[in-house]
């Protein structure tokens, strides 16, 4: 194992995958069409943004300093938008170290949002590193 990750983070991957399916497969929160609602809802990444959060704080990161609950604190300002909101932040020393945004992919859109990823990431990519519009 890295001795950049805890000695638990294979554990802790089951566990925030294990989550991601409790959440997703709940009939508590299934209301639209086709599982949607649980989509949505926006907490079934929640044990990924907690690992993101446990893997900072083995860094020795200060627990100040990683943001992964509050619509305002994960809201910064962006080059491509005026504000967006990240999933999870890491700020060291005043500086922004790690913004991350969390996606699943599943269900028989999967073809269509890998699809729209790969655009994003290629775009990005292009805006980045080339320099183009």
């Amino acid at each position: 194992m890295s001795k950049l990750l805890p000695p638990d983070f294979d554990a802790r991957i089951r566990q925030a995958v294990q989550q991601f399916w409790t959440g997703r497969l709940s009939s508590s929160i299934t209301t639209q069409e086709g599982g949607r609602g649980s989509v949505i809802a926006g907490k079934n990444l929640d044990g990924f943004s907690e690992l993101i959060r446990d893997v900072a704080l083995f860094s020795d990161i200060p627990s100040e300093n990683i943001i992964v609950t509050g619509k305002a604190k994960l809201t910064i300002p962006g080059y491509f938008r005026p504000t967006k909101m990240w999933d999870a932040l890491v700020v060291y020393k005043r500086h922004l170290v790690a913004a991350f945004e969390l996606k699943s992919q599943v269900g028989p859109s999967f073809g269509n949002n890998f699809n729209n990823r790969s655009e994003e990431i290629h775009w990005l990519r292009r805006r980045l590193l080339d320099g183009a519009p």
